[in-house]
């Protein structure tokens, strides 16, 4: 983190002054010095398929928002105007009984603009639904410009087969470190009919995805990917990158919003599970997938952690009654939400595949001397 630690001036690394917006407002310097900004963009909604008797479907993950930072010289009473984007919508609801799929709506964009000023951070894409489609691509992840420090969101995971399902793939995660990949685990042809779901990414590393027949993958931990067809989250760490490389970043966070004093401890393990306990991973750590098949249970997506992307959740259910298959939504401030897909035998009882929105973005804003 040479590039973060770079920007870091002085030895104070405390906030004189800080606020953070989680809605659009405008933010006035209450004294000339220097500031450090960060802007975080809307995650994508997880995407609905549904299908009967066999039918192959397939939904896709919502990708997480774009990180931008900055630090900027501001005088006394320098205005600026700040958009929060919200959050994409998730799919609408969609029944095994009526085949087909429905596509969710992208998360919004976060700006920064004033004065020596124009931070942009995109939203992510929504996720994709289909029941026809060899390749579903996941949503994308945010860009970002106008920062010191710009990071594409993780992007939900795709799903390319040929045959089977339901197959649900997880949302992605904000890249709060730059890591390689913070996408949600993908579904390849090879996952075969059996119900297939991913985890969501983790803020150092993505979902497994998914090669063999049934199972889930689990979520991506905070400090790294998740390994193939494996169902154990992604490795956490005792302290965040951001320890040593910058005190200030983690400190004012855990100070001044809500939720983010969590991180600046241990990154946890995304878990999985069939259903329907899933073990919710801690700080940073994607939601694990989650499935049925065969017998009769709701099924839900894991919940991830901040910043991180939910859990698919995939069902098939050969069971007299009605059941819902849920995908998790993303972690708070720009995660990106999981899908959900869910078959019948044919029998005539609908089985229900549900999504959440994505998140809204955050800013965060300090002075620093």
């Amino acid at each position: 983190m040479t590039a973060l630690s770079s920007l870091v001036r002085g030895k104070n690394n405390g906030a004189i002054f800080s606020r953070y917006f989680t809605s659009s407002g405008t933010f006035i310097a209450p004294q000339t010095g220097y500031y450090r900004i960060v802007a975080i963009g809307g995650g994508g909604g997880g995407a609905t398929a549904g299908a009967t008797g066999g039918t192959r479907c397939a939904a896709t993950g919502g990708g997480a928002g774009g990180f931008c930072y900055k630090v900027v010289q501001l005088t006394a009473g320098t205005s600026l105007t700040v958009t929060v984007g919200a959050g994409g919508n998730g799919a609408a609801t969609r029944t095994s009984g009526s085949a087909g799929a429905n596509n969710a709506s992208a998360g919004g964009a976060t700006t920064v603009v004033g004065t020596g000023v124009s931070m942009t951070a995109n939203g992510g894409g929504g996720g994709l639904g289909s029941i026809s489609s060899v390749t579903v691509a996941g949503g994308a992840g945010g860009t970002a410009s106008g920062g010191d420090i710009n990071f594409t969101g993780g992007s939900g995971g795709s799903c390319t087969s040929t045959s089977g399902g339901p197959h649900a793939t997880g949302g992605g995660s904000v890249n709060l470190f730059g890591a390689t990949s913070c996408d949600g685990g993908s579904i390849s042809a090879t996952a075969g009919g059996s119900a297939a779901a991913t985890g969501g990414g983790g803020v150092g590393g993505k979902g497994g995805n998914r090669t063999t027949g049934g199972n889930a993958s689990g979520g991506g931990g905070s400090a790294g990917s998740v390994t193939d067809n494996n169902s154990t989250g992604g490795a956490g760490v005792e302290t965040w990158y951001y320890r040593n490389a910058s005190t200030f970043f983690q400190m004012s966070l855990s100070q001044s919003i809500p939720g983010f004093g969590y991180i600046t401890y241990s990154g946890g393990n995304g878990d999985y599970s069939t259903n329907p306990t899933i073990t919710n991973p801690g700080p940073g750590g994607g939601g694990g997938g989650g499935y049925v098949f065969g017998g009769g249970a709701n099924c839900n997506g894991g919940r991830p952690s901040f910043f991180a992307g939910g859990g698919g959740a995939a069902m098939s259910i050969d069971n007299s009654s009605n059941y819902y298959a849920q995908g998790g939504q993303g972690g708070l401030y720009g995660g990106g939400s999981g899908a959900a897909a869910a078959t019948d035998n044919g029998t005539g009882l609908d089985q229900y595949a549900q999504a959440s929105a994505g998140r809204s973005g955050v800013v965060y804003v300090e002075c620093v001397g």
